[in-house]
């Protein structure tokens, strides 16, 4: 009976990992084959910008963030489940700073460090900033919940899932935080091997241990939203 439930939970967790993963191959492959399209239009100004922005917010949510809604959604779960909660919450975002510590260093040595802005990196930030107060607010908000909220729980969802499935004793060698870095570097275009992406890999690997070690997830969120995507 035990082996059946377990067999059962198995079977559950593949085919909650193949939807996520089925949708946000399915949201990619279809930017990538109307990429030059898709560019144009979000970089033309000519157009509404709170227009570009929710289509670009959308692509976005498609890739990081639709998969393990419809998941948690189907399975009656909830957000506090994977982490979104009081418990723990200064602990793990305390422990997540440090992951991040060598790529700020190596972006210091190499001087690339040029000025703080939080989603200094998303496509429409700098526009909206343009817009000036209180017509960017509504933009700013769409960015946050977006690039982060949506894309760094995406992956605390995807690798407790993972971890869940194929559970290994030792947190730091288990396959959901190795797989979720090595997942971040593959979307982003990263293939090659040196050491900016062996930190960027880190921060990955890094936070998701936290989050999976405190059970809390705002580590993450914050880092994503006022750190990485940030310096």
């Amino acid at each position: 009976m035990k082996n059946k439930i377990l067999s059962m939970k198995k079977k559950r967790l593949d085919t909650d990992i193949s939807i996520i993963l089925s949708i946000t191959g399915v949201v990619f492959l279809l930017y990538i084959f109307f990429q030059g399209n898709i560019t144009a239009y979000l970089k033309n100004t000519d157009y509404n910008l709170l227009i570009r922005t929710i289509m670009a917010s959308a692509l976005q949510f498609g890739i990081a963030g639709l998969g393990i809604c419809i998941v948690i959604i189907f399975r009656k779960e909830n957000f506090h489940g994977y982490g979104i909660k009081i418990n723990n919450m200064f602990r793990a975002i305390l422990l997540s700073i440090i992951p991040i510590l060598p790529y700020i260093l190596l972006k210091t040595i190499n001087g690339e460090m040029s000025g703080y802005l939080p989603f200094k990196y998303v496509l429409h930030t700098r526009e909206w900033i343009e817009l000036g107060l209180p017509g960017n607010v509504v933009g700013f908000c769409i960015i946050g919940i977006v690039w982060g909220f949506f894309e760094p729980f995406n992956y605390v969802v995807i690798c407790k899932k993972i971890n869940e499935r194929w559970s290994y004793p030792n947190l730091f060698l288990s396959l959901g935080p190795l797989l979720c870095g090595i997942f971040s570097l593959l979307i982003h275009g990263l293939f090659t091997i040196n050491l900016e992406n062996l930190f960027i890999f880190f921060i990955i690997y890094g936070m998701l241990v936290v989050s999976e070690k405190t059970k809390n997830a705002w580590g993450c969120i914050l880092i994503f939203i006022f750190l990485w995507n940030a310096i």
